[in-house]
């Protein structure tokens, strides 16, 4: 019947987006241990890039990873600003 057939479309269509979402590591760490807590999840629609930060402070570093909301990235590639390395990147987990 055709209610049937567009649950079924429509759970395709969920399945299909949720599996094209890019996926990031999220987490951070304070201190000089890099890796600290970080998870894979995925980004939210629209959102392309992954990044890492890298804060140094008094010979200390503190490390945040995350998908890119859109004003952080505009290219893959890393760029340092006032002690901050930010690297952008595109692909699933590129972010480890």
């Amino acid at each position: 019947s055709f209610p049937v057939t567009m649950k079924f479309a429509i759970l395709v269509l969920l399945s299909l987006s949720v599996a094209t979402a890019l996926k990031c590591y999220v987490g951070g760490s304070l201190g000089n241990n890099y890796d600290g807590v970080k998870v894979s999840v995925p980004c939210n629609e629209g959102e392309e890039y992954c990044y890492t930060s890298d804060v140094a402070f008094l010979g200390m570093h503190s490390v945040v990873r995350s998908c890119d909301p859109g004003d952080i990235c505009q290219a893959e590639g890393c760029q340092k600003v006032e002690g901050v390395k930010t690297c952008c990147c595109k692909g699933d987990n590129c972010n480890a």
